[in-house]
């Protein structure tokens, strides 16, 4: 009889919950939370721990926490880290090096097995066990570390050899639909909003190119699956703070944001590459430098 697999979760959110049940079909989930009262406690078939040395030995790790903390919980895991493949999970881009997920990994740790998981997912119906497609980056001779774990009801998986078209499309889009929200709170209309999620879809592989990604990833679940899916739902939070920007002129509070640290180091990736991202950069000002929605929604109108 096949040992049971232990999956070890950095983050105890929302998604790394999500997915740690859904996973928990075939494997033991252990969840590192700095967020718990108590050393550690059991909800269904998931254990927390907010020691995070208490995940140190699984057979795989995943790194479910936001972008900007990516850096801050491998740092704090490092001296626990054994040589087994990570599975990382943030849709953004860190705000201070514009590096992606995989770069921060291999920052810290070296060249390990990396594999990265995105595409159009709400935590909310995954855990409903409502169908699900995403798209698994990896290198394929890797594959068979993860593939094992990936057997699950309702939670389809595309594989791609395209890790920075993957992680830049799960980041760029989140950025778009912050401008989606804002379109919609300043009631320019459905038709608009379309045409500006078109453009955004263009600045997203126009930046995924640059960088080395190929065009063909955009067109999957990591890219305008899971654009459509953020730019156009109240799930979304992203689309909700475009829609608090435009409405009170405050991104929202007390809720993780990824948009805003990535429509940062969007804005700069762009200026480094000589790139023009109109739509993306019109996010980072009215963000960052407090320019006017309705003023940028002009200047964009006449390139749409």
């Amino acid at each position: 009889m096949k040992k049971e697999s232990t999956i070890g979760i950095l983050g105890g959110g929302q998604w790394g919950t999500a997915l740690g049940e859904k996973l928990s079909q075939n494997s033991k989930i252990k969840i590192y939370s700095r967020d718990l009262k108590t050393t550690s406690k059991r909800i269904g078939k998931l254990n927390y721990f907010s020691q995070i040395e208490k995940v140190k030995g699984s057979n795989l790790i995943i790194i479910a926490v936001p972008s900007f903390a990516v850096r801050e919980v491998l740092e704090k895991f490092k001296p626990f880290y054994s040589g087994q493949p990570i599975l990382g999970l943030s849709k953004g881009i860190e705000k201070e090096t514009g590096y992606l997920s995989h770069q921060i990994v291999e920052e810290l740790l070296g060249k390990v097995k990396y594999a990265h998981l995105s595409g159009p997912s709400f935590a909310s119906e995954v855990l409903k066990n409502l169908p699900t497609k995403v798209s698994l980056a990896l290198n394929f001779n890797h594959k068979k570390y993860f593939k094992e774990f990936f057997e699950l009801s309702n939670f389809k998986i595309e594989l791609t050899q395209d890790l920075i078209g993957v992680e830049v499309g799960g980041a760029f889009k989140n950025v778009i639909a912050i401008m989606a929200g804002i379109c919609d709170g300043l009631n320019y209309g459905h038709n608009f909003r379309g045409s500006l999620i078109l453009e955004g879809f263009k600045e997203m592989i126009k930046l995924g190119e640059r960088l080395g990604a190929s065009k063909e990833t955009f067109f999957g679940a990591a890219g305008l699956g899971d654009l459509i899916l953020t730019s156009t739902s109240l799930q979304s939070r992203n689309y909700r703070c475009g829609l608090n920007l435009a409405k009170r002129g405050e991104i929202l509070k007390n809720e993780t944001v990824e948009g805003i640290h990535t429509a940062f180091a969007v804005y700069h990736l762009a200026k480094k590459l000589s790139l023009s991202l109109p739509v993306a950069e019109s996010v980072f000002k009215i963000i960052y430098q407090n320019k006017s929605p309705k003023k940028l929604f002009n200047k964009i109108k006449e390139i749409l």
